[in-house]
């Protein structure tokens, strides 16, 4: 199968959760493929490039309570969040399969570069990238959390991160917070 037909088989298999990092989610197919995921109740956490701009489908997706938008921001010498360029093309499905490469997810990696990726389906494997990342992004250990479990703590993180970059706080629980803005309470 090539990459395209990889992830789109994938997100249309997943029952519980999808997590991913790319540069770029920017193909009709696949976001329509998340969106699908979504309305089934799957659990999404897509990890962008803090800096750039989102595709309009993407960002429309978080009005769903079961997608997360999120990026990376580093502490600066001065005290001060830097946003992190996601250079990462990674993809986790349901704590059991997982694929990681070169293949960006846009038409030019997807249909015309030359991009690998290499597929794995096993769960410690998945389980294990899954932890480390939420280590670094989190700050913390997701040992005892399932994987769904594990991807709303994220949602949960980043949404308080983006309160708390929204109000000029730098201390944040780890790097990851949410790319949209809070939403005003009801």
């Amino acid at each position: 199968l090539s990459n395209f037909d990889q992830y789109c088989v994938a997100i249309g298999a997943a029952s519980r959760s999808i997590y991913m990092e790319n540069q770029y989610i920017a193909v009709a197919e696949i976001i329509d493929c998340l969106r699908q995921a979504l309305l089934r109740g799957v659990e999404i956490v897509a990890v962008l490039p803090a800096e750039g701009k989102i595709p309009e489908e993407l960002a429309d997706l978080a009005t769903v309570d079961n997608f997360t938008l999120a990026g990376i921001a580093g502490l600066g010498d001065d005290g001060k969040r830097k946003p992190v360029w996601i250079h990462s093309k990674l993809m986790l499905v349901d704590g059991r399969w997982g694929t990681v490469g070169s293949c960006n997810l846009h038409r030019y990696s997807l249909f015309g570069n030359c991009e690998m990726n290499a597929a794995f389906w096993d769960q410690e494997t998945a389980r294990a990238l899954l932890s480390e990342l939420f280590s670094e992004h989190l700050d913390r250990d997701i040992v005892g959390l399932d994987d769904r479990a594990a991807l709303q703590l994220f949602a949960r993180i980043a949404r308080e991160n983006r309160q708390l970059f929204e109000n000029g706080d730098s201390r944040w629980q780890g790097l990851a917070f949410s790319l949209l803005p809070a939403l005003p309470p009801q």
